[in-house]
Formats: C-alpha cells, sequence, structure tokens
C-alpha cells in the first residue's frame, strides 16, 4: 500500500481500533495454527474457518475505503505504482541483455519476484478499474 494510502487510511477510516482488533485476532490466529499439532484437524478447521470470516470483514472495510477515496489520490497511487514498475522493468532489461541472457533472465525474473511486481501489477490493474468505474458512473 502506497504511503498515500496509508496515511488516508490513518486519518479517515473510523472503525481503525476494529481494523486493528481483527489484525491482532488474524495473528493469534495464524500463531495458534503454526502450534498445533499436525492431527488437529477440528481445531484447524474452526481457525480456519474463522480466519475465512475475518479476511471477509477486512475485505468489507477495504471495499468501503477505496470507494471513499477521492480520484486523485486513486490517480496519485496509481502513477506511483506505474513509475516503480516502469524503473524495475527498465532495470530487468539493462541486466538481461548481453552473453548468458538465459541466466540473466531468470535472475532477473527472481528479482520481479522478490520485488513483488505481480502484486504490484495486480493493484494498478484494480486501481485502473476503479478509475474506469467512477468515469462511467459520472
Amino acid at each position: 500500500m502506497s504511503r498515500v494510502a496509508v496515511l488516508w487510511v490513518s486519518r479517515n477510516l473510523a472503525p481503525m481500533s476494529e481494523l486493528e482488533d481483527v489484525a491482532l485476532e488474524l495473528a493469534a490466529i495464524q500463531d495458534r495454527l503454526l502450534e498445533l499439532p499436525d492431527d488437529a484437524f477440528a481445531e484447524r478447521y474452526e481457525l480456519n474457518s474463522r480466519q475465512d470470516r475475518l479476511r471477509a470483514s477486512v475485505e468489507s472495510f477495504r471495499e468501503k475505503w477505496a470507494a471513499d477515496r477521492p480520484t486523485s489520490e486513486l490517480e496519485a497511487e496509481l502513477a506511483a505504482l506505474q513509475t516503480y514498475v516502469d524503473r524495475q522493468i527498465e532495470h530487468r532489461v539493462g541486466i538481461s541483455a548481453g552473453p548468458g541472457c538465459g541466466e540473466m533472465a531468470r535472475l532477473a525474473l527472481d528479482a520481479r519476484r522478490a520485488a513483488g511486481i505481480d502484486a504490484v501489477v495486480a493493484r494498478i490493474s484494480a486501481l485502473r478499474d476503479q478509475l474506469a468505474n467512477r468515469s462511467e458512473d459520472a
């Protein structure tokens, strides 16, 4: 999430304490799941079910948050993310040219995964969809 988005959330999302509670509970569930013995199927099922319900509640906060964000902030986040991806791609092209391209391309792909480019590209797509929906509504 961009700095702009984090600042907007911290200033404008009223039930922040509720989100913090959900995050703490999700962390506690994850810790408990890691502690469970392999054969604790019933307890694992209950914890996974609770985890799914909590994630769904977080998604509803996320949707409300996205709908309430000003278009200018969405556009700023989109521009920043696109710049980041462009720089990463330029870097990847730069290191994959020349002898040993196969190995360098593999290293570049590993660097892309490590930099989280795929998640950033997915976020860019979501932002574009939100902006397109807003322009259709206007």
